[in-house]
């Protein structure tokens, strides 16, 4: 879950998003149909009084709420939304969809921990089992990824029990 201080950037953006169409006839507007990859909650207060906000000024806003950030990604796919909030790196990396993420809500810290007395650098990883947070995880798409720049195929990747 993001920090307040992340919800409220995303908020400040989503508003933003929202205040522009909110200038549109009701009309014109069209219709915006949200996937919200978390649980409502006080961390995304602001998030949910934007988009009443745009409902109050003609914005016909359906708000999808799903209990998990990959099913909001897989909602754009799908074309369920037109917009989501949640992490969608690995998907953007395998599937070859056109997403586009206008606002990132934390920066992703990753630290490989590995035993130095093995693995001195990234080839020394080649063909190797490792774990990553969870599947669709930023942390799993930053792994891949340094994977393809290093040239080496990773082994089996285990996810930490109780992450997804």
């Amino acid at each position: 879950m993001a920090s307040m201080t992340g919800r409220t950037i995303l908020a400040t953006a989503f508003a933003a998003v929202l205040a522009f169409a909110s200038h549109l006839s009701a009309a014109n507007a069209g219709d915006m149909r949200i996937a919200f990859g978390d649980l409502p909650g006080i961390e995304s207060i602001q998030t949910l009084a934007a988009i009443e906000r745009a409902k109050e000024r003609g914005v016909n806003v359906e708000l999808i709420v799903l209990n998990d950030e990959d099913l909001a990604a897989q909602a754009i796919v799908g074309g369920q939304a037109d917009v989501g909030i949640g992490a969608p790196y690995t998907l953007i990396q395998k599937v070859g969809v056109p997403i586009r993420i206008f606002a990132q809500i934390s920066t992703l810290r990753f630290f490989p921990v590995v035993n130095s007395e093995f693995y001195k650098e990234w080839k020394d990883l080649d063909g190797q089992e490792v774990a990553v947070q969870a599947r669709g995880s930023g942390t799993e798409a930053v792994m891949l990824l340094m994977a393809k720049n290093h040239g080496i195929k990773l082994g089996n990747i285990s996810y930490v029990p109780g992450s997804e």
